[in-house]
């Protein structure tokens, strides 16, 4: 028989001896040995059934199967007993997030947040919002600042009116702002009674330019009420008999300046407040600055952070989202620290994510403090002592690998 022409309906046929097979139909035969068909039916059924294989060996059922086998409850017996199977799933989920979160956050901090200055910066802030130490009640101070170099022009007006409009029906005038500011009433009611006043005081003056004063501080009267903070400022500047209101415009004319200096240099920012410091010590009681802090140190400081502020206020805005990024991540890592806290390695059986690293915990702890700074208001009560998920977490992995040695 010529096995070369055969020409069979049959597609596979075999040799009277078994050790050739021919392959084909009418037209076209081909003939290999058997052995070698039988090896490629299995490889190519292999590789079509490799994953359903796969599938069926890491699917759930697959998984509660071999820990509810015989051997495996048998082996069991002899080991440490495993974690609940509700924790071992919320450890996964929230560390799936970490990771998530945290190769944001790098990214994130990578871009933006290295330069010495702005991490000066969140630093101070981080103080100030905290009120520790020289920068205790700063903010205040800050605030009672920038609304007095704000409201120095309304200030400067006012202060001239006074001095030099002095007829006894513009006094009655004056009188009554200073009744009303020592009253500390709100802004809408001092106002409304100032230009009642002014109406009834209008007609009794008998020069236009008396009038014309008269309007001209009552005018700016009303806007240093609109101004937050601005009447306690003013009522603190007859207090302390504070009249001479062009030193805010020397003040604002330093801190224009500091875009020139290195404000990461403390002593050059001190030598800038020497210069002029019969100013600062004057204006500070006004604004705030307790007799501990009235010293050049204190100004120094408050000019190092208002120079950082202007230059980084943009960039911290972003820095804002990264804190409540961090934020969402202390929150994740804190049900990871819990979950782990729960399991004693040297009682439990734990599983192998129990050791993972988790990204950005570096970044955490650099920034934890600076956490509450996404909160506009600070919290005044006092520090609840708490668990540091950073802390728990490092503790059990490192209990785990004595555990594994031992």
């Amino acid at each position: 028989m010529d096995l070369n022409s055969a020409t069979t309906t049959h597609p596979i046929t075999t040799t009277k001896n078994g050790n050739l097979t021919a392959v084909g139909n009418s037209n076209y035969t081909f003939v290999l040995p058997t052995p070698l068909l039988i090896a490629i039916v299995v490889i190519v059924g292999g590789l079509a059934l490799f994953p359903v294989v796969h599938l069926l060996l890491n699917s759930k059922k697959m998984l509660e199967f071999k820990r509810n086998s015989f051997l495996s409850k048998l082996t069991d017996k002899f080991q440490k007993p495993r974690i609940l199977e509700s924790d071992e799933f919320l450890h996964q989920r929230n560390l799936d997030q970490l990771i998530t979160i945290g190769n944001q956050a790098e990214n994130m901090h990578g871009e933006k947040f290295g330069n010495s200055e702005f991490t000066a910066f969140v630093k101070i802030k981080s103080y100030i919002h905290r009120s520790m130490g020289e920068y205790t009640g700063l903010d205040d101070v800050l605030d009672m600042l920038t609304a007095a170099i704000g409201a120095q022009n309304s200030f400067l007006t006012i202060e001239g009116g006074e001095s030099r409009h002095c007829s006894s029906t513009q006094q009655q005038l004056y009188k009554l702002v200073n009744n009303l500011l020592a009253e500390e009433l709100d802004a809408s009611e001092f106002t409304q009674q100032v230009n009642q006043k002014l109406a009834e005081l209008l007609p009794q003056l008998k020069t236009e330019e008396g009038k014309i004063a008269l309007q001209a501080y009552t005018t700016e009267i009303c806007k240093v009420a609109q101004t937050p903070l601005g009447l306690r400022l003013l009522l603190l500047f007859k207090r302390y008999h504070f009249d001479d209101f062009s030193v805010l415009r020397s003040v604002n004319n330093t801190i224009n300046d500091l875009k020139n200096e290195d404000l990461l240099n403390l002593d050059s920012l001190l030598l800038l407040v020497m210069v002029k410091y019969d100013i600062f010590e004057k204006l500070g009681p006004i604004i705030g600055v307790s007799d501990e802090y009235n010293r050049p140190e204190t100004y120094a400081k408050i000019l190092q952070y208002i120079g950082l502020k202007e230059k980084h206020e943009d960039a911290y805005q972003k820095f804002q989202a990264f804190l409540l990024l961090m934020k969402k991540w202390e929150t994740y890592c804190k049900t990871v620290a819990n979950v782990r806290q729960k399991y004693d390695p040297q009682q439990y059986r734990l599983p192998k994510n129990f050791t993972t690293v988790i990204p950005a915990t570096d970044l955490y702890e650099r920034y934890k403090d600076s956490l509450p700074l996404t909160t506009s208001v600070p919290s005044k009560s006092a520090p609840v002592t708490k668990v540091d998920p950073i802390v728990v977490v490092q503790t059990v992995a490192a209990e785990k690998a004595v555990a594994a040695v031992e």
